[in-house]
């Protein structure tokens, strides 16, 4: 039983992070990431909350306290003046929601995720070798360093000429190429000021850079491998604040911060 689960766990990983062009393609990558270079590749899109139930649904079957270490801190939804309650309760568990950033995430329990996928796929791999894009290659996902993440936003432009790695983020048919804060605020019904209240979006909205990569920029701020640091600027952020080479600071989890995977070929 817990090796059709795990199978089961594998195919939705595969099935749900993966841009299943690259399978179609010349260019190989490992499941669910794009191409940065020959050895090392990225998620096309952040972690999702579909994705991390699938984690959990793994460890409640596996691991207990794996999976207690796992529970998420939804009261991370609620804001002074900001009537969030139903995110507080549907955010992560609606279905409504499957395609969007899992947040209130700490950074130990991004770095347990990466761990655990990489097991996933490299077992998938030894007991499915034509599945691997990379015959007998293994894989480690895990968090990308501020480097790699500025390599990956930057969308193969001169980040000092174009710091949002777009050439322009606003397109004449698409709109603005990013979910960051806009500057209006909305009235209150009782006479008072009531903040806009402005959440995260799909996994792929927008527009991606020329790697692939959607929502670098905006949505929510993504964990590096340095504690404590994050990039990309977030949904409550205004676009000045979102460049390529800025950085969020957290000391706990946030409703806009979120993480995706590097994945590198370890043998």
């Amino acid at each position: 039983m817990r090796a059709i689960i795990a199978m089961i766990c594998f195919c939705f990983l595969l099935l749900g992070f993966s841009n299943t062009e690259n399978f179609k393609k010349k260019e190989k990558a490992p499941p669910g990431t794009v191409r940065l270079n020959d050895t090392l590749f990225i998620d096309k899109t952040e972690t999702a909350n579909v994705h991390w139930r699938e984690f959990q649904y793994w460890l409640q079957t596996n691991d207990s306290s794996g999976y207690r270490e796992s529970l998420l801190d939804t009261l991370v939804w609620r804001q002074e003046h900001s009537y969030q309650e139903p995110m507080v309760e549907y955010y992560f568990r609606h279905p409504s929601y499957n395609y969007f950033p899992v947040v209130g995430v700490s950074y130990e329990q991004a770095i347990a995720f990466c761990k655990w996928r990489s097991h996933m796929v490299n077992q998938y791999c030894e007991k499915n070798p034509s599945k691997n894009p990379f015959p007998n290659k293994k894989y480690r996902y895990r968090l990308p360093t501020k480097k790699e993440w500025e390599f990956a936003a930057s969308g193969k432009l001169d980040i000092e000429t174009f710091p949002f790695g777009y050439t322009a983020m606003y397109h004449k048919k698409r709109g603005w190429l990013a979910n960051t804060k806009s500057d209006s605020v909305k009235y209150s019904g009782l006479g008072g000021i009531m903040k806009e209240q402005k959440n995260t979006t799909e996994l792929t909205s927008y527009y991606p850079n020329s790697y692939g990569c959607y929502n670098m920029i905006g949505n929510v701020s993504e964990m590096v491998s340095t504690k404590g640091i994050a990039k990309g600027g977030n949904f409550l952020l205004p676009l000045d604040s979102c460049k390529i080479r800025m950085e969020q600071h957290y000391t706990k989890p946030e409703a806009w911060l979120g993480f995706r995977c590097v994945c590198e070929m370890v043998e």
